[in-house]
């Protein structure tokens, strides 16, 4: 976070946001209704392990759960016949359902499990719950020069009623080659040091626009989302809240006075993004600290209510991610997940809305320094597809980044249940934008400047 300045009515505006960029709330205020105080679980980090048979690759995750990866046998080629591959088993002790996503930058991947042990070819990624998946390559290319391989698991939640699932970890697997056609697992010892798993998933989104209360009622009342908190004037900002389902987006007016002192994004239009943090931001500023990624303090957003002070969440920023926006962890001290999950239901009672919206489906990013596309490719996993400049935002959200001239968080992209039938109720509320790449969007001037585009 940015550093907090002690002046009357500042801090005061400051602590009302629900979005988390503040570090007190006057007494009074609404709050996120009903509030879960489920208490929050500390991770473990497993330490490497080797066994005759193979390598085992740590990983973190929330929990008290013990989580890596075996690879068996360390060498192949394929001409072996005791095996289709080399073998890829997650370790995983915890108590959930999870689900296995696998890419590779070379190579594809196999199925050749019990009882029948047939074996089905897959191509370079693949979504499993089976305990074991395989990596090989195609015999045509034994003889011929082969790039280095780099192999990445992430581990999500099952999906939801919207397609979406929250990443818990994620862990990469380097195999270089020996001898032109031999791969050879690359024990942990020998990778560099890379930044664990830190962020489960987007959160919410910061918008800021001249008139919040239209924008708020216009997606609400108009579209039918349903509101994750209502638009309350505070004076010196205005604040209130829509949820897409997987997230959650806060529409915000603020004053000069707050922007010229640094505590919110000077412009307009989508100018933050808050992520729910895997581990308790504590650890998550020790994880930074350790890979020497720029972050603020950690700020407690506290709270007296009925005479009784508390803490409903704690915000950690990261500094120097995108120019001009704000991006930030997020951890709640009530169910984050369960207050999520409520407002999925919620979506997905009322069909979506006017549009049938059934999530958030792209944040696209414009950045001109190439430092921050490798900053935030450090910071999330790549999204399937094996292309750098998507990374996966958690619970079915892509943050796309896009080479520009500028840094900004520059549209999102609305997933709905028939594109024809968007179409034909932006047009008929008079919403309705050009349509590009298959994608209708919705008229920015009716929306304050925001750039929204809807898919199927």
């Amino acid at each position: 976070m940015r550093p907090f300045i002690a002046l009357p009515g500042i801090l005061l505006v400051i602590a009302i946001l629900f979005t988390g960029c503040t570090s007190e709330k006057p007494g009074g205020l609404p709050l996120p209704t009903p509030i879960d105080t489920t208490p929050i679980v500390h991770p473990v980090t497993t330490p490497v392990t080797s066994s005759a048979t193979g390598t085992v690759i740590p990983l973190t995750t929330p929990g008290q759960v013990n989580i890596s990866i075996l690879a068996s046998p360390q060498k192949y080629s394929p001409l072996m016949s005791s095996t289709v591959g080399i073998g890829l088993t997650p370790q995983y002790t915890g108590s959930g359902p999870v689900v296995y996503s696998w890419n590779t930058s070379y190579g594809h991947f196999v199925s050749w499990n019990a009882p029948d042990w047939n074996v089905s070819q897959h191509g370079d990624s693949i979504d499993t719950t089976n305990a074991t998946i395989y990596w090989t390559y195609s015999p045509e290319d034994m003889g011929k020069v082969k790039p280095p391989v780099t192999i990445r698991l992430i581990i999500k939640t099952p999906p939801r009623t919207h397609g979406g699932n929250g990443t818990i970890a994620w862990k990469d697997l380097h195999i270089p080659w020996e001898n032109t056609d031999t791969a050879v697992v690359t024990p942990e010892q020998a990778q560099p040091p890379s930044l664990p798993a830190t962020i489960r998933q987007v959160d919410h989104l910061m918008v800021q626009v001249p008139q919040p209360d239209r924008v708020h009622r216009l997606f609400s009342e108009d579209l039918g989302l349903p509101v994750a908190w209502p638009m309350v004037n505070y004076g010196p900002f205005s604040t209130g809240g829509v949820s897409f389902g997987n997230v959650n987006m806060e529409i915000l007016n603020s004053s000069d006075e707050m922007k010229q002192q640094g505590l919110i994004p000077k412009g307009n239009g989508i100018v933050g993004v808050a992520f729910q943090p895997i581990e308790p931001v504590g650890q998550t500023a020790k994880a930074l600290d350790a890979h020497q990624v720029t972050h603020g303090t950690i700020t407690p957003f506290n709270i007296t209510q009925n005479g009784t002070p508390s803490t409903l969440w704690y915000n950690l920023e990261l500094n120097e991610v995108l120019p001009g926006s704000m991006i930030f962890y997020c951890e709640y001290t009530f169910n984050q997940t369960g207050f999520r999950q409520r407002m999925e239901q919620s979506l997905a009672s009322g069909n979506g809305g006017a549009l049938g919206i059934t999530r958030m489906k792209e944040i696209t990013i414009e950045y001109a320094d190439p430092a921050v596309l490798e900053k935030w490719q450090m910071l999330l996993p790549e999204a399937a597809g094996g292309i750098p400049e998507r990374r996966d935002g958690g619970d079915g959200v892509t943050v796309h980044l896009k080479k520009s001239d500028r840094d900004a968080i520059s549209s999102i992209t609305l997933q709905v249940t028939s594109l024809e039938q968007a179409k034909s109720v932006l047009a008929e509320k008079g919403l309705l934008g050009p349509e590009t790449d298959g994608k209708i969007s919705m008229n920015p001037d009716a929306i304050e400047g925001l750039r929204v585009f809807v898919t199927g």
